[in-house]
């Protein structure tokens, strides 16, 4: 069980980090603000651990993260289960302490509507949960990066 949501929390975030920051940074100030993250981001999976430089870079990159986390959130709200899911955001929106990949796949688990009491105590229940649940996180991820393609083009249009 424990791989299983390691795996969820790992997809969420590695998808948001694909290109929401990205695409994020350049709508607001526009190609530097995307090669600024990407660059910050790639320079952080480049250092070591133990490189004395590791604590500012994650603190860049995570408050670069941090509004796009929230409005990707929002997103996961708004294509998925909107009542309890934007309870939960407006409870954890100024939330500084959590990872941003917990946060998304929190948000990500209430708007997909999914309990762990869905599945049987036995493997073949846990498997066809397994397989429904990253179905279903996979779907709310796709519609969130369709929401943010959309956010995209209102803000092409507009001509911000």
């Amino acid at each position: 069980m424990q791989r299983q949501e390691d795996f969820v929390v790992t997809h969420i975030y590695e998808t948001f980090q694909s290109i929401v920051p990205v695409l994020f940074w350049y709508l607001l100030i526009g190609p530097a603000g995307a090669l600024t993250y990407a660059l910050a981001n790639r320079y952080l999976m480049a250092l070591d651990d133990d490189d004395p430089e590791v604590d500012l870079v994650e603190l860049i990159v995570y408050w670069m993260e941090w509004l796009p986390v929230r409005i990707t959130s929002l997103l996961f709200a708004f294509v998925g289960n909107f009542g309890p899911c934007f309870d939960f955001w407006i409870m954890d929106v100024l939330d500084t302490k959590e990872s941003h990949a917990v946060h998304l796949s929190k948000m990500a688990g209430i708007a997909a509507d999914e309990s762990d009491e869905n599945f049987a105590d036995d493997v073949l229940g846990f498997s066809k949960f397994a397989e429904h649940h990253v179905n279903e996180i996979s779907v709310l991820c796709d519609r969130a990066l369709y929401g943010w393609i959309g956010l995209a083009a209102v803000v092409t249009i507009i001509g911000w």
